[in-house]
């Protein structure tokens, strides 16, 4: 059955939606050099407003991710968009590093209501075999987002922060009015079998918790998440530091990171053919963490070919991210696929939390040539933890066919 152009146009209405959720908690970040300029931020207060919105932003995925399946999806994403815009026109008036730190916390908290309701609107917009086209767009966002920040770094930090909330402000309560009005009908939920209902008995919490597949895909997403971190924070203010641009680092890193999006599905895919599903995730994922930072090392080497650099590194780092986190929802048999995923997704992402005040103290200490000591042990780390060739899923009666 043919798509109601309907669902087009909200479709457009949440990408649009999407797409502020990410600028509003990025803008802050890309601005942190204007702001240095009026507000007094050490390097240690960088730290601590990156580790303080990571912190916010890894326990909303888990508290939206849970209220997703209990609450209007529509209600959840627009009512955070609204939190989100209010907080950055906050973020306009701030003048002390406490009030910077309210206000970024207040943006994280609310980022997890952006992305799992909005998958979950467009399921029930489109049918099966466009569901996956428009999940893969909707991915794009993040990537588009972080390509159009640096269009923003020209004109007045606070200008754009107020300007920016008034307008999402007003569309956001335009879309709940007339464009998103409804959760659309929900498909059919099909009654668990009996085997399913088996394996989520067999399987709980205090199992998944004790999984060694579920750490195991977490502590090398961790990496992943962590290295994000980085390139969009400390790279930028490093290349700032040697009297570089680094707007076009940031540029060509979000360029890389939507090919590595790409080239890494469309790989796996031809790979899977030839070696098998989980062979061919594993051996792509360990590649694309070790290049990840091994180039990650050339960044804070090289500033001279931070463009070149830039491509490589948001490449491999999307390209890495995209690869465990469609290890990671799958990990899980098909009655705990969403929990899995939601305990590697909230592990992993204290990646980013550590690449906020932790790594502040250590650039404090050592200087940004820290970078280089991190990288190297982290690579030894996910060579060692990969050889124990550990399974990317969890079995579910594992211990009945040993019996």
């Amino acid at each position: 059955m043919a798509t109601s152009p309907t669902n087009y146009f909200k479709f457009g209405a949440v990408f649009c939606i999407y797409v502020a959720y990410v600028l509003f908690r990025r803008l802050p970040i890309a601005f942190l050099s204007q702001i240095r300029t009026e507000i007094q931020i050490s390097n240690d207060d960088i730290g601590r407003i990156v580790s303080i919105h990571a912190s916010a932003f890894t326990v909303s995925k888990l508290v939206f991710g849970t209220a997703a399946d209990r609450t209007s999806n529509s209600r959840l994403l627009i009512g955070g968009i609204l939190l989100c815009s209010t907080s950055s026109i906050g973020l306009a008036f701030t003048s002390e590093v406490w009030q910077i730190e309210v206000v970024m916390a207040m943006i994280g908290s609310v980022q997890g209501a952006g992305w799992v309701p909005a998958t979950k609107l467009i399921a029930t917009w489109f049918d099966d075999a466009s569901y996956a086209t428009m999940f893969s767009v909707l991915g794009c966002g993040s990537t588009f987002a972080g390509m159009i920040v640096p269009l923003f770094k020209t004109s007045y930090w606070r200008t754009i922060e107020f300007n920016s909330g008034i307008v999402m402000l007003l569309f956001a309560i335009i879309c709940k009015k007339w464009i998103i009005t409804e959760d659309a009908i929900r498909k059919e939920v099909k009654p668990l079998k009996k085997e399913d209902m088996e394996e989520e008995n067999t399987i709980g919490v205090k199992k998944i918790m004790k999984s060694s597949v579920m750490w195991h895909i977490a502590l090398v997403y961790f990496f992943s998440m962590e290295m994000r971190t980085i390139c969009e924070t400390w790279a930028p203010l490093y290349l700032n530091e040697k009297k570089m641009s680094a707007d076009g680092f940031q540029f060509l890193y979000e360029l890389g990171g939507l090919a590595g999006t790409m080239i890494s599905g469309l790989v796996l895919e031809r790979l899977a053919g030839k070696m098998g599903v989980d062979p061919s995730r594993r051996l792509l994922g360990i590649i694309f963490t070790v290049i990840m930072m091994i180039v990650g090392c050339g960044v804070f080497k090289f500033e001279e070919y931070s463009s070149v650099l830039g491509f490589l590194t948001g490449f491999f780092v999307n390209g890495s991210i995209n690869i465990w986190c469609l290890i990671g929802s799958q990990a899980g048999t098909k009655s705990v696929a969403g929990t899995v995923s939601a305990f590697i997704s909230f592990i992993a992402s204290v990646g980013s939390i550590f690449a906020g005040s932790p790594l502040a103290h250590l650039i404090a200490t050592f200087s940004f040539h820290v970078f280089t000591i991190l990288f190297v042990t982290q690579i030894v780390f996910v060579l060692s933890i990969s050889s124990l060739q550990i399974p990317l899923r969890m079995e579910a009666f594992s211990e009945k066919k040993t019996q």
